[in-house]
């Protein structure tokens, strides 16, 4: 009979260290991080900042023509042949007739 209640009461020991390792591991921290503070600029320095900001104009990929949303295609040349070849390129290419 005292050997069981050992058992138990080493299981019950257990069984709470188990439930309670968690909610120790699970703090969470409620203090709040500092905002940064705000820098004032001289006047003349804000104008600059103005003038630049004025000339980064973003450059839709769609144009209004006469009411109507058009989108722009734009043409990129593409390169598709390796530069880092050693062979001759220009091989097996026939250019006869050509100025």
């Amino acid at each position: 009979m005292k050997r069981t209640q050992v058992l138990q009461s080493v299981l019950v020991m257990a069984l709470t260290l188990a439930l309670a390792l968690p909610l120790v591991a699970a703090t969470i921290s409620t203090k709040r991080a500092k905002k940064p503070a705000k820098v004032t600029e001289a006047s003349s320095t804000q104008k600059k900042v103005v003038k630049t900001r004025k000339r980064r104009v973003r450059r839709s990929a769609y144009q209004w023509i006469n009411g109507h949303r058009v989108k722009r295609n734009r043409y990129y040349e593409r390169f598709v042949a390796s530069s880092f070849t050693d062979e001759d390129q220009t091989v097996g290419d026939v250019t006869a007739g050509e100025d």
